[in-house]
């Protein structure tokens, strides 16, 4: 699925946000004008992000075989936090082999479901003091439960929000906009 026109368009639309859309506007309109405009480090980076998360220096690793939840959430993420998107736990662990170690790794629910929940001891035992979230559906709570009893720190339940993920990582973080951690039916 590396041509998937949605993350094909996900990457795109961030490359334009990144760069302000000078490059797109001045091909289609001319040189914009700037000149009332506040420098970016004046201002806020997007509406609903604030500026002292987005320089947190924090690191998630979003880890997930399904392309178009890693591109999501990366998406969701990216503008708050540094976030980046792995296909297998292989990648992640060497990613983050040397000093690129994740504050929080995103799990998929499929890890769990493939390896087992013995999969969450193997991810602390490559990053010491990670945190951990489970991806899952409603569907498989009961595979996500056997990872929580495994370690693993809490779950985001699709389907996901911008405002439900942003506010699971920063709880997680110890950061403002706390949510609950564990929000499983199974639980309750």
């Amino acid at each position: 699925m590396r041509g998937c026109p949605l993350r094909a368009f996900l990457r795109a639309l961030a490359g334009l946000m990144r760069a302000g859309g000078t490059d797109f506007a001045a091909a289609q309109w001319g040189t914009p004008d700037w000149s009332g405009l506040p420098h970016p480090s004046e201002a806020a980076m997007q509406i609903g992000v604030e500026t002292s998360k987005a320089v947190d220096q924090r690191r998630v690793f979003v880890v997930d075989e399904d392309e178009i939840t890693r591109a999501a959430l990366q998406f969701m993420l990216h503008d708050e936090i540094e976030a980046h998107e792995l296909a297998t736990l292989e990648e992640a662990f060497e990613k983050g082999g040397d000093w690129l170690k994740p504050d929080v790794l995103m799990l998929g629910v499929s890890f769990i479901a493939a390896r087992g929940p013995g999969i969450v001891a193997e991810i602390n035992a490559a990053f010491p003091g990670v945190r951990i979230l489970i991806v899952c559906s409603k569907a498989e709570e009961a595979i996500a439960v056997e990872g929580l009893k495994a370690g693993a720190h809490g779950a985001v339940v699709k389907p996901l929000t911008l405002e439900a993920v942003r506010k699971k990582v920063d709880t997680i973080l110890g950061r403002g906009g706390a949510a609950p951690l564990i929000q499983l039916g199974m639980l309750g």
